[in-house]
């Protein structure tokens, strides 16, 4: 998907969204949203959880039955993400000398 296509998009559906459209809320927060343009393969395209999540709040407000779940999986990946930052910020990868594999210790 062109970056063109999503930027045009986003304009037409925050007009809709703007009104209290539901489905069009939802698909503004699509636009920003991380794992829908990584499954898009929209390519150029930075994604904006903050503001995705705050399309898809919208559409919950506006009735939409879609946004509980999508907002569910932004927080599950927001914790995956976390885990592994934090995994690469305290780990550290020591070679064993005896087989020459690594073992990872982290310093909590």
């Amino acid at each position: 998907m062109a970056v063109g296509d999503i930027v045009a998009a986003r304009m037409v559906f925050q007009r809709a969204a703007e009104t209290g459209d539901a489905g069009a809320a939802m698909a503004l927060g699509a636009t920003y949203d991380p794992l829908i343009l990584a499954r898009l393969g929209a390519v150029g395209m930075v994604a904006d959880v903050s503001k995705a999540r705050s399309w898809y709040e919208k559409a919950k407000e506006f009735g939409s039955q879609e946004a509980p779940r999508r907002l569910e999986q932004l927080r599950t990946a927001d914790r995956i993400h976390n885990i592994y930052q934090h995994a690469a910020l305290t780990s550290r990868t020591i070679p064993d000398d005896k087989s020459g594999s690594a073992f990872i210790f982290t310093n909590h």
